[in-house]
């Protein structure tokens, strides 16, 4: 059973705990980034290699827009892109996979079968309309003892700004 003290002290620590969540909200604003209205386009590509072989090739373009109704003061937006697979089984296929964002002649994120994922930053200058970045996608891969085919997609998603 819980005494009225105890009571009291779960109240006013909650009471403690809102208040301090709404100042930090006064203070520092909140950040709500729509990544549907960001992401136009990311590419998915249908992978066949035969045993012991290996590809290499563009995938196309990550689009992302960045309006001025969706930014929110900072221009640097911080970008998380992900491997996501049909089927398990093209993991256990690979004997190495590589995936290349690109950014003109700099690479922004690289995922491998050990690291599925990875984070990048993108600067947005202030004052212009929509702003928008084409981000090519490499993919290079190799099989093992067996033949390798399915699907693999990027998930894209906006995390904040910096």
């Amino acid at each position: 059973m819980v005494s009225k003290k105890q009571m009291f002290a779960a109240v006013a620590l909650i009471a403690i705990a809102m208040t301090t969540i709404a100042y930090a909200q006064i203070i520092m604003g909140t950040i709500a980034i729509n990544t549907e209205g960001v992401v136009s386009s990311v590419p998915d590509f249908t992978l066949y290699i035969p045993k012991g072989g290996a590809v290499e090739k563009d995938i196309g373009n990550i689009e992302l827009t960045f309006s001025e109704n969706l930014r929110v003061g900072a221009p640097t937006y911080r970008v998380r892109v992900e491997l996501a697979v049909d089927n398990y089984e093209i993991y256990e296929g690979l004997r190495a996979l590589v995936v290349k964002v690109m950014q003109g002649s700099t690479v922004k994120a690289i995922l491998t079968l050990n690291s599925p994922y990875d984070e990048f930053t993108l600067y947005v200058p202030a004052g212009v309309g929509a702003y928008p970045f084409s981000l090519p996608v490499d993919v290079i891969a190799a099989a093992g003892a067996k033949e390798v085919s399915g699907t693999i997609r990027l998930r894209v998603t906006i995390l904040g700004v910096e």
